[in-house]
């Protein structure tokens, strides 16, 4: 498969469709480029050296201890960290990130119940509790809601949790102040 207009994403993206049907040399190959995009040459380095010296569970342990000391110092990919666990066959550390990013509201988890890869994983009780937050905190009105906002401009922005999109005044409030979004109608909502 070739990429038509390739970036980071779409390569990390590649090598996870590479790794999830065995084909680890071009995953390793195409996560490589992804993340020597990012400027992570000593990174790719360790997972070429895993990679060579322990085939491809050495390759995903590598990938977990980079992305899991990534996340300490920033924010980064949830999708990465638990598709890194899972890979390893880490399904506390899978679970954990899951949890992390349900608590988010990262968009990853809204297709729980559907998605195929969490099948193994349907029966674990931690599972089921962050489906069920997912289904109860998707059923709740709009006012409720802390989604991702996308500005008119394609920046995407997430809004902070204590913040809510008043729908009825499309008024974005966070800290008790309005949020300046351009376009639409921002003023003071009342709470």
């Amino acid at each position: 498969m070739r990429l038509s207009s390739p970036n980071g994403w779409d390569f990390w993206t590649l090598g996870e469709l590479e790794f999830e049907s065995g084909q680890h040399a071009e995953a390793l190959k195409d996560w490589s480029t992804a993340a020597r995009t990012y400027g992570w040459n000593e990174e790719v380095s360790a997972w070429e050296r895993a990679y060579a010296g322990g085939g491809s569970r050495a390759l995903i342990a590598e990938v977990v201890k980079v992305a899991d000391a990534a996340a300490k110092e920033r924010y980064f990919s949830r999708d990465i960290l638990i598709d890194a666990h899972r890979y390893a066959g880490d399904r506390d550390g899978t679970l954990a990130w899951l949890a992390i990013a349900s608590k988010e509201h990262n968009p990853l988890v809204r297709h729980l119940r559907s998605d195929r890869r969490w099948d193994s994983y349907r029966s674990d009780p931690r599972f089921q509790a962050i489906a069920r937050q997912e289904v109860a905190y998707h059923s709740q009105p709009a006012r409720a809601l802390r989604p991702t906002l996308t500005l008119l401009a394609g920046a995407t922005s997430y809004l902070p949790p204590s913040a809510y999109i008043d729908a009825n005044q499309f008024t974005i409030v966070t800290w008790g102040s309005a949020l300046d979004v351009g376009a639409l109608d921002v003023g003071r909502s009342q709470q």
